[in-house]
């Protein structure tokens, strides 16, 4: 079997409809189909946020998956998207209330701040109105794997990380999805749910010196920053 790996698109539907005519895929019944028998497309996840054609862009994505013409894996900005609708269980709701004092109103796995609501703005702005259908998306984006361990080939969205693996594992044996219980133990800082997602779809991090930071894509203060993981220590 022959992978086309394609990285974040972002919302970049044209973008990415153009990349796969020139890849050699041709759009067939509403799904692009590769010209080469044995040959198919692999997406590292963050499909969603930022650019100007989400619906159309999961739309060509989840077409080709639930077809057989592609597969994938979640990136961090799925997940977030899921955590940004799932509201918190009643354990860590109760926890959180201890540390902060009574809330009202419903709280969520990805806490609703101004930050947070700027990552997923674009996506919820497009599909204004069809919240049914966002929705669908949500539950079909549960189904996909955290990532792909192929006899010769590994495919994760940040870093592979044996330890956080077999964490997704326990939750799902087979399918090494992002189930309902892995969410939930997700929300718990520093549990080993909430480290698997960290380091899968977000990376390994190191904190930086004490007094320097930097400043992302988007205007956050960071005072911590990815590792090269990938590299053998000289």
């Amino acid at each position: 079997m022959i992978f086309d790996i394609i990285g974040d698109i972002h919302g970049h539907a044209r973008a990415l409809e153009g990349l796969l005519e020139m890849l050699g895929y041709r759009e067939h019944g509403g799904v692009y189909r590769s010209s080469e028998s044995g040959r198919m497309a692999l997406f590292v996840g963050d499909i969603v946020d930022r650019g100007p054609q989400i619906p159309r862009a999961l739309q060509i994505v989840r077409n080709m998956v639930d077809e057989g013409e592609a597969r994938m894996v979640l990136g961090n900005h799925e997940y977030n998207l899921v955590a940004w609708y799932t509201p918190l269980s009643a354990e860590r709701r109760a926890q959180v209330e201890k540390e902060y004092g009574p809330i009202e109103g419903p709280l969520y796995v990805r806490p609703r701040t101004e930050r947070h609501a700027k990552q997923c703005e674009q996506t919820i702005l497009q599909f204004a109105g069809q919240e049914n259908v966002l929705k669908d998306y949500l539950e079909w984006m549960q189904q996909q794997p955290l990532f792909l361990d192929l006899p010769d080939l590994r495919i994760v969205h940040a870093a592979w990380h044996p330890q956080a693996a077999a964490t997704v594992k326990e939750y799902s044996p087979t399918e090494h999805r992002l189930t309902d219980q892995l969410l939930h133990a997700s929300s718990f800082p520093g549990s080993p749910g909430y480290l698997a997602i960290e380091y899968l779809l977000k990376g390994v991090e190191v904190s930086l010196p004490p007094g320097m930071f930097y400043h992302d894509k988007e205007g956050a203060v960071r005072r911590r920053s990815r590792t090269a993981w990938w590299q053998r220590p000289e």
